[in-house]
C-alpha cells in the first residue's frame, strides 16, 4: 500500500512545535453560532449626530453638514469685538485680568534669587518669582493641568515647574514650556520699588 503524506490543516503549514515564533496562527474573530447577525448603532451618540429631516432619506446619514457654500459671517459690533479681544487676550496670558494696578505683595529678601513664593494680590493668589538673572515675574499660581499650586514648584531659568506632575510655565509670559499642561496661565508685570516688589 502507498504511503500518504500527514494532512494538515488548511493555511496552517506543518506542525513546527509548541512556542516556535515562526508558527503560524489561525486570525482571531469572534464566535457568531446561534447568534443573529444584528444591524449596529451609530458610533455617536444623538447629541454629536446631525438628525436627518422628517421624511429624509437615513442611508447615507453624516456626521456633520456638507459645505456645499462657503459660510457667510455678520460683521461684530465694535464694543463686542473689543470685548472678545480683551477675553482672547487674557486667556493667552497677554492682558492682567482683575489687577489694573500695582499691588505691593512681598519684600524683595522674601524671594531668594531662584525661588519663588505664593502671594496674594486682593483676591488672586499668584505665583512670585526672582529668576536667576535678577529678573522677577508673577503668574496664577494654579497649574492649568491638575490644578498644582505653581507656587510650590521649583524655578529653573525663569521656568517654573508644577510639583504634581512637573508641567512647566514660563514665568514671564504664563507659556507652556513642558507638558502635561497644555493651557497658558496668566502672567503680571512685576515691578521692585524701595525693596517692595
Amino acid at each position: 500500500m502507498p504511503k500518504h503524506a500527514p494532512v494538515e490543516a488548511r493555511g496552517c503549514g506543518p506542525d513546527t512545535g509548541a512556542g516556535d515564533p515562526h508558527e503560524r496562527r489561525r486570525p482571531l474573530r469572534p464566535r457568531r453560532h446561534g447568534r443573529r447577525a444584528r444591524r449596529r448603532g451609530p458610533v455617536l451618540r444623538d447629541v454629536a449626530r446631525i438628525r436627518p429631516r422628517p421624511g429624509a432619506a437615513t442611508h447615507g446619514a453624516r456626521i456633520l453638514p456638507p459645505r456645499d457654500q462657503p459660510t457667510r459671517r455678520r460683521a461684530c459690533p465694535p464694543a463686542r469685538a473689543e470685548r472678545a479681544a480683551a477675553s482672547h487676550r487674557q486667556h493667552r496670558g497677554d492682558g492682567h485680568p482683575g489687577l489694573s494696578e500695582f499691588v505691593p505683595v512681598a519684600r524683595e529678601d522674601e524671594v531668594p534669587v531662584g525661588e519663588v513664593k505664593v502671594v496674594h494680590a486682593r483676591d488672586k493668589s499668584l505665583c512670585l518669582g526672582h529668576c536667576d538673572d535678577g529678573t522677577w515675574g508673577a503668574i496664577d499660581n494654579v497649574c492649568t493641568h491638575d490644578g498644582g499650586v505653581l507656587g510650590e514648584g521649583e524655578l529653573e531659568d525663569c521656568l517654573v515647574e508644577c510639583p504634581r506632575h512637573g508641567a512647566r510655565f514660563d514665568l514671564l509670559s504664563g507659556e507652556v514650556r513642558a507638558l502635561p499642561a497644555v493651557f497658558p496661565v496668566n502672567a503680571y508685570p512685576v515691578r521692585v520699588i524701595d525693596g517692595v516688589v
